[in-house]
């Protein structure tokens, strides 16, 4: 779902954050002389590359869902919650809080099963919108076929075959630069924690694939109208595509003959981009669903992205996760709610031992419980007392971090603060 991320901030005291972080950071030495070549440290979290600069710039770039499977692979199902779970845990490791950095890039993107042979499909696959796709080398993974733009990128390939999988796996993923994302408004991490985002990130990736110039491979058994006979050897050509996109007879020529191949393919033929298209959605609104959100945003959620197989449940307002066995009127998740987890999903329950210091985490359940439902509402309310601190700072004073996240409704509404 949110696969590879490119976030920065800035710090004060990095010779202070040194000293209290357990990264091992290096620097760039000239060999001879022995002086360091460049002001900046570098360190590595299986595959999260982390830069700091002596000037106090700060950044973190790599694949989430990858460091999810402790930088292994990332071919599995990556919910929502799994991202906010792994960007708490990282936050905790680099000993700093990783949800208040701006994004700088940020890619999305789903793993389906085609109804077809993932190489067919890649196969039929000829231009996204104007421009035309190019195979780029992944090495021993095979090749991924992307199509480039100033602000974003598209890119689609075998899953598959990248990670030798025994079953057909498609991915679909869009990068987005920040010109792209700031065009969304969507400019600090913390943004992904509301529905409204998610939902506009799920209409881009959706929009973006529908964009496909795609040759179904059942088009050449079936009958087509006299006047399209002579039209499906010129289809066939990808350099016919690029060369009517570049020179086209007439203004609309390109849009017509895509809208004309499209709408036969929607009739005549077995119609696999809609079908991939169906998955894509599917997957998407099964991902978001696992975790849902406050019960003040579900209103905002559409229809376009959150699969009705998948129902609006109340959820806890940090975790995202479902507190309908606790009271009515509970906000966070309480010692019910983690019993339930605990006795009902394992792996749920065994996510919040990061909460958990040496001092409780040998302690009985009852106290694991009371603590980690403590940690959990401590998280909201310190994030909360920090936002109203810098925002009562918001007009007289210069503050850390860029002030237009106080412009941002939707977060400053999910934290109560006016």
């Amino acid at each position: 779902m949110i696969d590879y991320v490119k976030i920065s901030n800035r710090i004060r005291d990095v010779k202070g954050y040194k000293k209290k972080s357990r990264l091992k950071f290096t620097q760039s030495i000239e060999t001879e002389t022995g002086e360091i070549t460049k002001p900046i440290s570098y360190a590595k979290i299986n595959n999260i590359d982390i830069r700091l600069s002596d000037s106090g710039y700060f950044e973190v770039k790599g694949s989430i869902h990858k460091y999810f499977n402790k930088g292994v692979h990332n071919f599995n199902d990556f919910t929502l919650h799994n991202f906010y779970s792994t960007i708490d845990d990282l936050s905790k490791l680099i000993k700093v809080d990783l949800w208040e950095f701006k994004v700088d890039t940020l890619e999305i993107g789903v793993n389906v099963t085609p109804s077809i042979d993932t190489t067919i499909f890649l196969n039929g696959t000829y231009m996204h919108a104007r421009k035309p796709f190019k195979d780029v080398s992944m090495g021993a993974g095979g090749d991924y076929r992307q199509a480039s733009y100033k602000n974003y990128w598209v890119k689609i390939y075998d899953k598959g075959i990248q990670y030798n999988l025994p079953y057909q796996l498609l991915r679909f993923e869009l990068k987005l630069r920040s010109d792209e994302l700031r065009r969304m408004n969507l400019k600090f991490l913390d943004q992904l924690k509301g529905s409204k985002m998610i939902d506009r990130l799920g209409k881009k990736l959706f929009q973006k694939f529908e964009q496909i110039v795609f040759i179904e491979p059942s088009l050449k058994e079936v009958e087509l109208p006299q006047s399209q006979k002579n039209k499906y050897p010129f289809w066939q050509n990808p350099r016919y595509w690029n060369e009517l996109s570049t020179n086209p007879p007439s203004k609309n020529s390109y849009r017509r003959e895509v809208s004309l191949l499209s709408s036969l393919q929607s009739d005549l033929t077995k119609n696999v981009k809609g079908d991939t298209m169906q998955k894509i959605k599917e997957k998407w609104g099964e991902l978001v669903g696992r975790v849902n959100f406050p019960e003040k945003d579900r209103g905002n959620i559409s229809t376009s992205v959150i699969d009705p197989a998948f129902p609006i449940k109340k959820t806890c307002l940090v975790t995202g996760l479902d507190i309908s066995m606790q009271k009515e009127g509970s906000r966070f998740l309480n010692i019910t709610g983690i019993k339930h987890y605990h006795e009902n999903d394992p792996a749920v329950f065994q996510s919040f031992n990061s909460r958990l210091s040496s001092r409780w985490i040998d302690e009985s359940l009852l106290v694991q419980y009371r603590e980690i439902a403590h940690s959990i509402r401590n998280e909201y309310h310190h994030r909360r007392k920090k936002l109203l601190l810098q925002k009562s700072s918001y007009v007289d004073h210069p503050t850390l971090f860029d002030n237009t996240l106080f412009e941002d409704k939707e977060i400053l509404e999910y934290y109560g603060i006016d």
